[in-house]
Formats: C-alpha cells, sequence, structure tokens
C-alpha cells in the first residue's frame, strides 16, 4: 500500500567518509536499505537487491543507499566495508548517524526517526522516496533473490511514474 509521508532531511556519511544529504534528492526516486551486520536476512537479500541497483545503473534519477544501522560496539564501519568487497556488492553504503558519539554502536538516529512512519524497527526495512517523502515502507525478506529484485523494480517505477 502506498503513502505519502514527509521524513525530516538528513545527512550521513559514506563509506569513504563523504556527506550524504537526503535534501539533494529532488526529483530523484531513493531506495533506503536499513540493514545491520548481525542481520541475517538482511545480508540474504543482498543479491536481489544487487539486481534491482544493476538494472538501474544507468538511470540518474534512481538512487539506492544501503543504511548500516542499530550496529553494537566499534568497528563496524570497516567490517561493512570489508563485506561488501569480499562479496562483490556495489552498494553506497550510509552509517546511520550516533545519537551519543562517544557511545559504542549506538548508530540508530536516523532509523529511529523513520519510526514514526515505519511503526516497527525491524530490519530488513526498504523505504522508497520522491520529493522529501515516503511513497512505500516495506519489511523483511521472504528468500527469493529475483522475486525481491522484480518487486523493488515494480515499485521504484510506479514511484518514478508518480503513481
Amino acid at each position: 500500500q502506498f503513502i505519502d509521508q514527509p521524513y525530516k532531511a538528513f545527512s550521513l556519511k559514506d563509506m569513504n567518509g563523504n556527506t550524504v544529504n537526503s535534501a539533494a534528492w529532488k526529483g530523484k526516486v531513493v531506495v533506503l536499505d536499513f540493514w545491520a551486520s548481525w542481520c541475517f536476512p538482511c545480508k540474504n537479500s543482498f543479491p536481489g537487491m544487487q539486481m534491482a541497483v544493476d538494472h538501474f545503473k544507468n538511470d540518474p534519477d534512481v538512487l539506492f543507499y544501503f543504511v548500516d544501522t542499530m550496529e553494537h560496539g566499534d568497528g563496524y564501519e570497516q567490517k561493512a566495508r570489508d563485506y561488501m568487497k569480499e562479496k562483490g556488492f556495489t552498494f553506497n553504503v550510509l552509517f546511520d548517524a550516533k545519537a551519543d558519539p562517544k557511545q559504542e554502536g549506538n548508530n540508530q538516529v536516523v532509523f529511529r526517526q523513520m519510526n514514526d512512519i515505519n511503526h516497527s524497527m525491524a530490519i530488513p526495512r526498504k523505504m522508497f522516496l520522491k520529493d522529501g517523502r515516503v511513497r512505500l515502507t516495506t519489511e523483511g525478506y521472504a528468500g527469493s533473490p529475483s522475486k525481491l529484485a522484480d518487486e523493488v523494480i515494480y515499485t521504484v517505477e510506479i514511484v518514478k511514474a508518480g503513481k
């Protein structure tokens, strides 16, 4: 079921230390995939998500960001970099912000703020955004990479068409 909910703009760091600002996404369809290194369904969904990313790789109006959230302890940033490289995923990984930078882990600021829309802190969580609004949010992974890719591609095309 499609929705039309505004979300609070945010800025997060990517794996290279660059800042990505959601306010710069005007006119783009953006897929956010919230995940964590300890979440096996999240990582199991990555082959299907890679298919969707590959499908839109030449479309400048579609962006994918994989937001690493709810990690425990420190060092998760390097673990994420190593995992993506080892598995060959070409994802734009962002690291969720910490409420208290001095506390280990605790990186869930943006995911928590999205809870007003999601009403659930479960991951994996896919959110489809356009022009500062959430158009669809889904939770979980059913186990089929090709089915997931088809669902993501279909949803992106609907959001792109403005329906």
